[in-house]
């Protein structure tokens, strides 16, 4: 467990330092100026003047909507918005998501033998370092909220977080569902995952009565 959260630590501080020394990316302005303009103005848009908002249909609005949501209330609790703070929400998504993930791997494991339980957590950290998500997890994109989402629907649907299994199944498919609202690439993953609990929750009965309605 000690081990583990020292790897953990290591990402911790890599975004820390990140948050503070990595430029904003050029996509950054596709979602957080309708995201802004959202907190600001209550449309998502980038905001021109003179009451005139240009609406990116190009990408879909649902992150900068849930980033609008976010920066409203940083304007509440009166946070400045600037080249850093905007980062922050993204920051602390990448951090729950390694961190979810991380122990997602560890409770499926559980039944192993105890030196392996971390394994496959210690390659998923680990790995994460050599490939290009260790560059572009800063950049301010639907990506890393999408895998977010997808991991907490994971999480109810395989550890039952409510004691009754349609509150399981309503919470875990809107996390999962949500996901390609976020960006289209979630679009075939979410519904593998949907397909595929829908028939571990309906149970094999249905699979019977599937083959002779075929």
């Amino acid at each position: 467990m000690k081990l583990y959260f020292l790897f953990l630590t290591s990402w911790i501080i890599s975004i820390f330092v990140g948050f503070f020394v990595l430029f904003p990316n050029s996509d950054d302005i596709f979602y957080v100026l309708p995201a802004l303009n959202f907190a600001e103005y209550g449309k998502l848009g980038v905001f021109f003047g003179d009451d005139f908002t240009w609406k990116i249909l190009f990408n879909l609005p649902t992150f900068s909507f849930l980033q609008g949501l976010i920066l409203f209330l940083f304007n509440i609790i009166n946070i400045p918005i600037d080249f850093f703070t905007y980062r922050i929400s993204n920051s602390i998504i990448v951090i729950l998501l390694i961190f979810l993930f991380s122990f997602f791997l560890t409770f499926k494991n559980k039944n192993i033998n105890t030196i392996y339980n971390y394994l496959t957590s210690f390659l998923f950290i680990g790995l994460l370092g050599l490939i290009p998500f260790a560059q572009a997890w800063m950049i301010f994109r639907p990506e890393p909220m999408g895998l977010f989402f997808l991991i907490s629907g994971l999480w109810f649907f395989e550890f039952k977080l409510f004691k009754k299994k349609i509150f399981n199944i309503i919470i875990g498919s809107l996390f999962v569902g949500l996901s390609p609202a976020l960006h289209p690439v979630f679009t075939l993953i979410s519904f593998s995952i949907i397909l595929i609990y829908f028939f571990r929750f309906i149970g094999k009965n249905l699979y019977i009565n599937l083959f002779i309605l075929i």
